[in-house]
């Protein structure tokens, strides 16, 4: 931890990550699929796993998660959401947006979470759409920090 002249405090450990999508788009069969995220901008001590697509908390706390999920080509009508899930269970539901005229549809979810050493937790998807088709690049991500 570092206290400028300021007094502004900086801690360049503190567990943080900013992961997205790199390669290509890819569709879904299922009503609830895990958003692929298989790069990072910033992953402050190598805690998010690009092959699982899931932070794993080095410390217990309190952390503050937000994530995108973005679709194309949906049915007309159909509902896509975007949940996190800690350990496997549903923690967080975001909002929910219905499509209109096949678009592309972006919906959000965050919270602030208590974590155990060891928790895990993902960014999902969930839609009565079981043709949908995740964007690729950085329509889709997902972030987080530890509070404290």
């Amino acid at each position: 931890m570092t206290i400028d002249n300021a007094g502004i405090v900086t801690k360049p450990l503190q567990p943080a990550f900013f992961a997205y999508r790199s390669s290509s788009n890819y569709s879904s069969s299922s009503t609830t699929e895990k958003v692929l995220l298989d790069a990072y901008e910033y992953d402050i001590n190598s805690d998010y796993s690009t092959s699982t697509a899931r932070f794993n908390a080095p410390v217990a706390g309190r952390y503050f998660f937000t994530g995108t999920v973005s679709c194309y080509s949906m049915t007309n009508d159909s509902y896509n959401m975007a949940t996190l899930k800690v350990n496997g269970v549903v923690k967080a539901y975001g909002n929910r947006s219905a499509a209109r005229n096949a678009g592309d549809w972006n919906v959000s979810v965050s919270a602030v979470l208590n974590m155990a050493a060891g928790d895990y937790v993902e960014l999902w998807s969930f839609s009565d759409d079981t043709s949908r088709t995740f964007s690729n690049e950085t329509w889709n991500h997902f972030s987080g920090h530890l509070i404290g």
